[in-house]
């Protein structure tokens, strides 16, 4: 087979593949040296943080803002990869998709995001490579006029650390003798609420007193540190993923129902309508709504190893059996316990944000499906999940 990936690329990133579900051995500083190299100044002001909110795409608003090329020039030289690369045909993508060469890069970018071989810097440059590399086939992906400004853009919006998910941790009496230590980092859309307000149970703590705040008002980073450092059992830094199509999918549910997507003007289609849907996508590829229920879920590993390194990465689709892992990974002896059931609120009325989704998915033979699962990538190959179809198709 022809080797359509460029081998050059695979040198750039680590040796080692890791689990996405069992991290190993972190290697992490604690205590005054994690503060001195990580600490509250430097981890609150880590640069590249996402923009929170939704913003309609002007003229103003240039697609991607600051591009990371323009930052650092060198990089796809660095990665090898050829600006003149486009995936046309779906055969050309297929026989991207199973080469070695690609499954090889999928090892060596799952060891950058995930793991004790874990890099946030190099996993958000392959992030960006991978980005960019699909740019041109997501863009012709997209049908009709209202998509044509994408298509005037040479470069793809950026990939930016998100770490304003944030997160709580917990002391659970899972064992005799001291407790399991659990440092949980929220990831949006991935039963993120609901595990927030079962630690707080399992703490024998308030569930409202558990919010994601909680990680950078009380230093939970510094807290970490001390607590690998100092206690036994070792603490664990964990969060939960799901598959990437359906955790947009519910992000934008969960925007919809919130109003989050509200700079229309009076006159602008009403959510639960095709039109808002695919309004929202044009904005997200525009580089303009970056909102943290529908960014990559990788960049959430991009950020200080304290809130990046994760020793537990868990999958919602085996919530179960993942769940007791991280209880096992905490040192607990009896099974970790889910006291309740907890729904999102925004579960009772999504406005139609769902099937209008989907329903705008499936037009034109799965067009803008099959850009949206090209746009999704980097966490297809980080994460592990097999690839749709519709994405070759």
């Amino acid at each position: 087979m022809a080797k359509l990936f460029p081998v050059s690329l695979l040198a750039f990133s680590g040796s080692c593949a890791a689990n996405v579900l069992r991290g190993g051995e972190r290697q992490r500083p604690g205590g005054k040296e994690l503060h001195a190299e990580v600490g509250s100044e430097e981890v609150l002001g880590f640069p590249g943080d996402v923009d929170i909110y939704c913003h309609i795409y002007s003229d103003e608003h240039d697609a991607g803002g600051k591009w990371m090329l323009e930052e650092d020039p060198e990089i796809f030289d660095r990665l090898g990869l050829d600006d003149s690369i486009r995936l046309n045909t779906s055969a050309a993508f297929d026989a991207v998709m199973r080469s070695e060469e690609m499954e090889i890069f999928s090892k060596k970018m799952r060891a950058a995001c995930l793991g004790s071989a874990w890099d946030g810097k190099r996993c958000q440059e392959l992030a960006m490579a991978i980005r960019h590399f699909f740019w041109p086939r997501i863009k012709d992906a997209t049908p009709g006029r209202a998509f044509q400004h994408l298509r005037n853009h040479g470069r793809a919006p950026p990939i930016l650390t998100f770490r304003m998910g944030g997160g709580v941790t917990a002391d659970v009496p899972c064992r005799e003798g001291n407790p399991a230590h659990l440092y949980f980092r929220h990831i949006y859309k991935a039963a993120g609420y609901a595990i927030k307000k079962n630690l707080a149970r399992l703490s024998n703590s308030p569930p409202d007193d558990f919010i994601d705040d909680n990680w950078f008002k009380q230093d939970y980073c510094d807290k970490l540190g001390y607590a690998t450092e100092h206690t036994t059992p070792k603490p664990v830094l964990f969060t939960f993923i799901r598959d990437p199509m359906e955790k947009f999918i519910a992000g934008y549910k969960e925007i919809s129902a919130r109003g989050e997507f509200k700079t229309f003007p009076a006159h602008g289609p009403k959510t639960g309508s095709k039109e808002h849907a695919r309004l929202f996508l044009n904005n997200v590829w525009h580089g303009s709504c970056d909102n943290g229920h529908v960014v990559l879920q990788v960049q959430s590993m991009m950020g200080p190893a304290c809130e990046s390194q994760f020793d537990f990465v868990g999958k919602l689709e085996s919530f179960e059996e993942d769940w007791q892992r991280v209880g096992k990974a905490a040192g607990c002896t009896r099974r970790l316990g889910w006291p309740e059931e907890w729904a999102h609120p925004s579960e009772k009325d999504d406005k139609g944000a769902d099937a209008a989704m989907r329903a705008v998915l499936a037009e034109n033979g799965g067009a803008l499906a099959r850009a949206l699962c090209l746009w999704l990538m980097p966490d297809y190959i980080a994460l592990d999940y097999p690839v749709p179809k519709v994405c070759g198709r």
